[in-house]
């Protein structure tokens, strides 16, 4: 081979190298590039942190509820509502002629405030003045007004009271007021025995009653006026309770032939 095809040929496989060397190069560093630029499998992404809501900007935030207090008015109402006295006092129509009803107070009374409760109730029939009157079975349910109201100065038995639960106008309690001054007073009152019969008896002249036996017994009360039915014009008189009676009541006979009541003690409860 000659001087001149010697170097051609060197120059040549000089060129071949070289562009396969290049090649080679290349290769590598794209390979090298793409696995920098894919993520790496331990990398963890940091998670987000999530937003803070403050309460005072957020309008839909529940307020926190406000721990109960005892105001001084309160517990000087109930130390007021534990000295309360009760009294009570009844009423009953018999005969029919009116209709049978009957009407229970009881008052609730301190040294500043009064509770008055009416229970209204209606007869299921005729009903005379025997002590059948005074079975539970001959009256329907009740229905209560309830009043309240403050003493009238110190020292009276004068209280100024309005309704604060109940119906005004229903059939049962159809007289009954919203409001009224109860003014009361120490009276001494004539009390027959639990159940005392009116007895009817005719005569020329029509009929007469009187009361059975025993005769009555004298009572210190407390007379009170303010509530009128528009029928009756009855008195209202609260006595200290025994133990074999809440109270009194006063029994009216309105029949078509006798006219008669008279205050009795009411029977205790069996």
């Amino acid at each position: 081979m000659t001087q001149t095809k010697r170097a051609i040929f060197a120059s040549a496989l000089v060129l071949l190298f070289g562009h396969a060397a290049c090649r080679r190069n290349g290769l590598e560093t794209e390979r090298a590039t793409a696995v920098s630029a894919a993520p790496s499998a331990l990398t963890v992404p940091a998670p987000a942190s999530a937003p803070v809501i403050s309460a005072s900007s957020s309008t839909s935030a529940e307020p926190t509820p406000a721990k109960p207090m005892t105001r001084p008015e309160e517990a000087s109402v109930a130390l007021d509502e534990s000295t309360m006295e009760r009294l009570v006092f009844r009423e009953i129509l018999a005969g029919g002629y009116t209709g049978n009803w009957r009407r229970t107070w009881i008052l609730y009374r301190s040294e500043k405030r009064a509770q008055l409760d009416v229970l209204c109730q209606n007869g299921v029939g005729m009903l005379p003045l025997t002590g059948k009157e005074n079975d539970e079975s001959a009256w329907r349910e009740p229905v209560i007004m309830r009043y309240a109201g403050t003493r009238e100065g110190q020292g009276t038995s004068t209280y100024r009271v309005a309704l604060t639960s109940g119906a005004p106008g229903k059939f049962e309690c159809e007289w009954m007021p919203e409001t009224f001054v109860l003014s009361c007073r120490p009276e001494f009152v004539a009390v027959r025995r639990a159940g005392t019969a009116l007895i009817l008896h005719p005569t020329s002249e029509g009929w007469s009653s009187h009361w059975a036996a025993p005769a009555s017994e004298r009572v210190a009360g407390l007379s009170c006026e303010g509530v009128t039915n528009h029928r009756f014009h009855w008195p209202m008189v609260f006595v200290t309770p025994r133990r074999s009676a809440p109270g009194i009541e006063w029994a009216y006979l309105h029949d078509d032939v006798v006219q008669a009541g008279a205050l009795r003690w009411m029977p205790a409860l069996e």
